[in-house]
């Protein structure tokens, strides 16, 4: 007596219907660049982890160090240091200080603080620049030049100084409540109409 074998009834796989928003999340999620914060942040942890492999790799590992310092630049400033060519111990330390005086948590009060830091360190470049081309004796079209163009970016950096200061202290100040009674409105209408009536009596 055989057996009859029945054969298992196979279904068609189900296809996924294409979702953009969700595989664009997908999509961020697998695919990565060296580029990637986290990614840079990765591979510097395991170059720390395996301390030995690091010989030889020396300057693989500066790259990528050099990286993650960007990575977390608006905590040390490095980026921000670099639009200044001297004195950049100084712009650092006057973004920490603005900082904690402001006490900046968002990312936007934290790069208005460093706006401040470098546009005043820029003005006192400049500043320095002028004051000592006033010194050479000769005169020329190219020192005149010169003079004007110096002016010009000490003006500059003393303006951004002074605007990204005023955002930095109007995000940071607290917030005026203004409660404004329709009574009042309704009163000065009144007293313009009683005005106006007025005014038409003595006319007549």
């Amino acid at each position: 007596m055989t057996k009859k074998i029945k054969k298992k009834e196979t279904k068609p796989q189900e296809i996924d219907l294409y979702k953009p928003k969700e595989f664009r999340e997908e999509m961020v999620k697998l695919l990565t660049s060296e580029i990637t914060p986290d990614e840079v942040l990765k591979k510097l942890h395991e170059f720390l982890a395996v301390r030995k492999n690091i010989k030889g790799k020396q300057k693989e590992f500066s790259e990528l160090a050099d990286k993650a310092i960007r990575v977390v630049g608006l905590d040390n400033h490095m980026i921000m240091a670099e639009i200044v060519t001297q004195n950049r111990e100084f712009a650092i330390e006057f973004a920490n200080q603005l900082i904690q005086e402001y006490d900046c948590k968002t990312p936007s009060e934290k790069s208005l603080a460093q706006m401040v830091a470098g546009s005043y360190c820029k003005y006192l470049e400049y500043s320095r620049l002028f004051n000592n081309s006033q010194r050479v004796e000769w005169l020329s079209s190219e020192k005149n030049g010169y003079y004007n163009l110096l002016s010009k970016e000490v003006d500059r950096s003393h303006r951004h100084y002074l605007s990204s200061l005023t955002t930095l202290r109007q995000i940071k100040s607290p917030e005026i409540k203004v409660n404004v009674k329709a009574n009042t409105a309704f009163v000065a209408q009144n007293q313009q109409l009683n005005k106006i009536e007025e005014t038409k009596k003595h006319q007549q």
